[in-house]
Formats: C-alpha cells, sequence, structure tokens
C-alpha cells in the first residue's frame, strides 16, 4: 500500500476552492502567530479578510483601543513574514464570543459500531475512484472527514438531496 500525504491532498483541495482572500488570511493567521508576541496573540486573532481589510478579533474593547495605536507596528511584523501584508488596512473589533484558536484536544473515541459504519461508507465512496492509489488515498482522506463529522456530532445519515422536502 502507498501512502499519499493527507497534507498534500487537502492542501490541493484547499487551494482548488478557496478564495485568494482565504489562502492569503491563512498565511497572516500563521504569521500572527510566529511574529507578533504573545501578549497580542493571547487575546487578538485574525479573523477575516474581505478586499484588502482585515479584521482582528479581540477579547475586549479596551484591548481593541489599545491594538489600534498598534496597527502599523502589527503590520510592518506582519509583513517582515507576508510582505502583502503592508498594504493591508487593519480594523479591530471585540467579539462577546471570543476565542483564539487553540489545537484540538485529543477526541473521544468513536464507538466500535459507529466507526464500522464510518469505515464502510468511506470504503462505498472511494470505491468510484478508478485507480488503486487514488482510492487508497481518497478513503484515507474521506474516512478523516467523516470521523471529524463524527466526533462533532454529525448525524449518521444525511437526507438524500435528490429528494425534495416535503411541503409545510
Amino acid at each position: 500500500m502507498t501512502f499519499i500525504s493527507l497534507d498534500l491532498l487537502t492542501n490541493a483541495l484547499a487551494t482548488k476552492w478557496a478564495s485568494p482572500d482565504d489562502l492569503f488570511l491563512l498565511g497572516v493567521r500563521k504569521a500572527w502567530q510566529g511574529g507578533l508576541p504573545e501578549s497580542i496573540t493571547s487575546h487578538a486573532y485574525p479573523h477575516s479578510l474581505s478586499s484588502g481589510i482585515l479584521t482582528v478579533a479581540v477579547d475586549s474593547p479596551v484591548r481593541q483601543r489599545e491594538f489600534g495605536f498598534l496597527a502599523g507596528e502589527i503590520r510592518s511584523r506582519l509583513s517582515e513574514a507576508m510582505p502583502k501584508a503592508s498594504s493591508l488596512e487593519i480594523r479591530f473589533r471585540t467579539l462577546k464570543s471570543f476565542a483564539p484558536p487553540r489545537p484540538k484536544a485529543h477526541p473521544d473515541k468513536i464507538p466500535e459500531k459507529r466507526m464500522k459504519v464510518l469505515e464502510q461508507k468511506a470504503q462505498e465512496i472511494a470505491s468510484l475512484l478508478p485507480d488503486r492509489r487514488q482510492r487508497d488515498a481518497a478513503y484515507r482522506f474521506v474516512l478523516s472527514c467523516l470521523e471529524e463529522g463524527a466526533i462533532l456530532g454529525y448525524p449518521e445519515s444525511l437526507p438524500d438531496p435528490s429528494t425534495k422536502p416535503p411541503k409545510a
């Protein structure tokens, strides 16, 4: 069996379907964590990017004002890692539900019966590909997506999109 890195597959899918702003925001988030001090990154994170405006979520109005004064310094730090960041307009917004991204905790184990159903579904989806190596990579990718969905509490089966919902 040949293993194909899921990173390559997910990067290829993200590059294919994500907008240029989405991809640039990912780079900004990486530069944010690596290029700014913890005194900033623990209270603010890049929330969205659109038309050259970077919206940064902060945890309090006081920090929103404080970081507003530091916008030029933050922009120059980001532009060290990403030269295009020098043209960004940075806006700080207080979010009530502020929670900077944290590494995922190890999820609870999926029950064995549910895991077998997920494996069968992944095999069913992967079997649609003609090439064996593609099938193997697709099986692992689809299985990881299904596992993540199970952990997040998505239902075991979704309605068939080809059927119309009943009229109310």
